[in-house]
């Protein structure tokens, strides 16, 4: 899967597989929906050189590192937007 979506109520769910993990984002019926794609692709770039090769195991015991991770990028992507 490469990137998908579905709406609900005023909401969009944006979503991308890789490898085994799902990695979803909600989002306002207007955004766009490529946009949020390449910020999923770069998060999921960010986590894999953080943990060297990211698997699903590393999100689950290292889940206090990923939230980090998480605020940081989030941080970054919302400068860029």
């Amino acid at each position: 899967m490469v990137g998908l979506l579905f709406q609900f109520r005023t909401h969009k769910v944006i979503y991308r597989r890789y490898a085994g993990p799902f990695f979803p984002i909600c989002v306002d019926i207007t955004d766009n929906e490529l946009a949020y794609l390449e910020c999923i692709h770069l998060f999921v770039e960010i986590l894999d050189h953080f943990f060297s090769n990211v698997c699903e195991l590393d999100l689950v015991f290292n889940f206090h590192k990923v939230t980090a991770v998480s605020h940081q990028a989030n941080l970054a992507i919302c400068n860029i937007l």
